[in-house]
């Protein structure tokens, strides 16, 4: 087989502007072999009879060797530190290669904790019924907790670092679905058996199992066991809607589980557009945008009696476990201005309303809400809440749904104000809370890249992996699966959603974005020859769900590099003149590479 030889592009627009397809050279031929190491290439090569183009870019591959940087796979604070003021001093002067080594390095370090977690919590399965004993009082299954705060989490870890534990994780799903049956339920481990629980009750623990446990696997991977249950669990809460009101039936009395199905029903109504789903999630709509807001001050209640009109629970909770309700309805709202539907026009105002009231209330100084405020009397409590993120979601979404941005300056002072909170304690010190503070902050910055964010989410990472033991647990419980999350939505950020097939722990794969986002720069380091690909994210908010558009939400994995199948992308080796344009849905099966220990770069541009 030849070897690729260096072509130099003309600037577009020139005359000598052209697309570059492969030329091939000889091995022998030495002219064009500056920066190639044949030997290398030689053994990827065999057997191939024909040269593509994915076979010139492992060729691309080989150009840019150099040592790799000397530094511990997992980071303590002291080399975290060091590491973080490379990056700083990187980035003041616009040096975009050591910007994504050393994003590599901190990604690196993100997934080997992930690694360990994985081995802690998979330790502890329950050997008789295959499923996960919670962490605290008597061994049982809890699918409020379990199930939607650890076993998402363990799946896609085993699923992205981890293979070999895939078929593992994916057994405890099994085995819920085995035990449970259609519908989610409590399970004492040491004797198997399912406990009754109120339909309430379980109404809220299948909700929440359903947003916080299904989606995000959805939302990462696509479709899979996981939309499968999801579904499933989403028709046996519509099948137990049964509680009255002035606009039909609906399952559960609270904010929290109302606002939890919200947003399953506006994923899977992009997804399917069945009309069960959309009915329902109009319906919930209805009765809190035309009932509940303008009886109790323009906000939701945290419980309410549809049929008497009345709170049962005053208070409205801004933090989780009650504010699902506004990122719920903004996303409900989304949906029905992307599918036309007539009742988008009855919420627009409504939904505009409740949002300006939440403003309204007394916040901390930095904008931030505090836990909760009793709606009769206006008076607040609890310090800042740690979901921030999540709640402001709703902003966002209502001004994708209506196509302007009237909320941006609201988003990005409140935004502002979480990134001014250096070594702030988060929920009392419980690991839950700088790992959804973190995750507010991710899913809004790719469309909200304010200032200081991006250093405030490299300090505050260090909350949690400062909390991992030598067993491999982050001291959570089973909420060492949100530590899992946050620690992937960090690697993701720092890899622009690219990742190596096959990982391994030695791997240093790092990013660094370039002038207006259309261009990446890759950074990849091993420490002993490695054979496989570089997998770049999609625009999976389309290719999963339908979407039009993507937007900061709730359990989902934001995309920052997706690769556009119809487009195309130039791939050029740095420290070379090698460049080759393919088209997107070549990039997107990988890009194969070979090396030996040491590290390359590359330039990835969309024309």
């Amino acid at each position: 087989m030849g070897h690729v030889r260096p072509v130099a592009r003309a600037h577009p627009g020139t005359a000598a502007s052209f697309p570059i397809r492969p030329v091939l050279v000889k091995p022998q031929d030495t002219r064009f072999a500056a920066g190639f190491a044949p030997s290398r290439i030689g053994k990827y090569c065999l057997g191939v009879r024909r040269v593509t183009v994915a076979a010139a870019l492992v060729c691309v591959a080989a150009c840019g060797f150099d040592a790799a940087l000397a530094s511990p796979i997992e980071l303590d604070s002291t080399a975290r530190r060091t590491l973080l003021d490379r990056l700083r001093r990187a980035e003041a002067d616009a040096d975009v290669e050591r910007v994504a080594a050393v994003n590599g390095l901190l990604a690196r370090d993100a997934l080997a904790r992930i690694r360990r977690i994985l081995r802690f919590q998979i330790a502890r399965r329950d050997a008789a019924t295959g499923l996960l004993p919670h962490s605290d009082g008597p061994p049982q299954w809890l699918p409020n907790h379990e199930g939607a705060d650890l076993l998402p989490h363990l799946l896609i870890g085993a699923y992205d670092v981890a293979p070999r534990r895939r078929r593992t994780v994916l057994g405890i799903l099994a085995a819920e679905r085995a035990t449970c049956g259609p519908f989610p339920c409590t399970v004492m481990l040491d004797s198997g058996t399912v406990v009754d629980v109120d339909l309430q009750w379980g109404i809220v623990c299948a909700t929440e199992y359903g947003a916080d446990g299904l989606l995000p696997p959805t939302e990462r991977h696509g479709p899979g066991p996981w939309l499968d249950r999801l579904l499933e669990v989403t028709d046996g809460v519509l099948e137990r809607a049964a509680n009255p009101s002035p606009v039909g039936p609906l399952p559960g009395t609270g904010a929290e589980s109302h606002g939890n199905l919200l947003q399953v029903l506006a994923r899977l109504g992009h997804l399917a557009h069945d009309e069960r789903h959309l009915a329902m999630a109009e319906r919930i709509a209805d009765a809190y945008l035309l009932y509940v807001a303008p009886a109790h001050r323009g906000l939701p209640a945290h419980e309410w009696d549809f049929a008497r009109g009345v709170a049962t629970d005053d208070r409205f909770r801004f933090r989780d476990h009650g504010a699902e309700i506004l990122p719920g309805l903004a996303e409900a709202y989304l949906l029905e201005r992307t599918l036309g539907r007539p009742s988008a026009d009855r919420h627009q105002a409504p939904l505009r309303a409740m949002l300006d009231a939440a403003l309204a209330v007394e916040r901390e100084p930095d904008g931030l809400w505090r836990d909760e405020v009793e709606v009769s009397t206006g008076r607040t409590n609890g310090g800042a809440i740690d979901t921030w993120g999540y709640v402001l979601s709703a902003w966002a979404m209502m001004d994708v749904a209506d196509g302007v941005d009237r909320n941006r300056a609201t988003i990005e002072t409140i935004m502002a104000g979480a990134a001014s909170r250096h070594g702030y304690v988060w929920e009392n010190g419980n690991p839950d809370g700088p790992a959804d503070a973190i995750e507010s902050m991710l899913i809004l910055l790719p469309r909200y890249p304010i200032d200081g964010g991006a250093v405030w989410v490299d300090e505050e990472i260090e909350a949690l992996f400062a909390r991992q033991g030598p067993d491999g647990s982050a001291g959570a419980g089973y909420l060492d699966g949100n530590v899992i999350r946050s620690a992937l939505l960090y690697a993701d950020w720092k890899r622009a959603g690219v990742a190596a097939r096959p990982p391994r722990r030695d791997l240093s794969l790092g990013a660094s974005r370039d002038g207006d986002g259309r261009s990446i720069v890759l950074s990849l380091a091993v420490d002993r020859p490695w054979r496989g690909r570089l997998r770049f994210d999609r625009p999976r908010h389309a290719t999963v769900w339908g979407m039009r558009e993507d937007y900061p939400r709730r359990n989902s994995f934001p995309e920052w590099f997706p690769v556009d199948g119809a487009a195309r992308y130039c791939v050029r080796a740095l420290g070379s003149n090698v460049e080759r344009c393919v088209a997107g849905r070549v990039l997107l099966k990988g890009l194969p590479i070979e090396m030996g220990r040491g590290r390359r770069r590359w330039r990835i541009t969309r024309e």
